[in-house]
């Protein structure tokens, strides 16, 4: 799970795996512990990035929510 800009943790005891900007139609992914190469260090992650990408189906993300 990848977490949007304005979230600062995990809700529903997921795993944050990452961050997401988006700007000005593009798109920018941080894989939280991965170097260059993400499907070497995080091999399921960037598995999910990939599949997300080429199905055209949003990123696995969670916000935060104020009461």
């Amino acid at each position: 799970m990848l977490e949007n800009e304005e979230n600062n943790g995990n809700e529903n005891g997921m795993q944050v795996g990452g961050r997401i900007v988006e700007y000005e139609g593009l798109t920018y992914v941080t894989v939280r512990g991965a170097g260059h190469l993400v499907p070497l260090n995080k091999p399921t992650e960037a598995l999910s990035l990939i599949h997300s990408f080429l199905t055209g189906d949003h990123l696995p993300t969670t916000t935060n929510t104020p009461p």
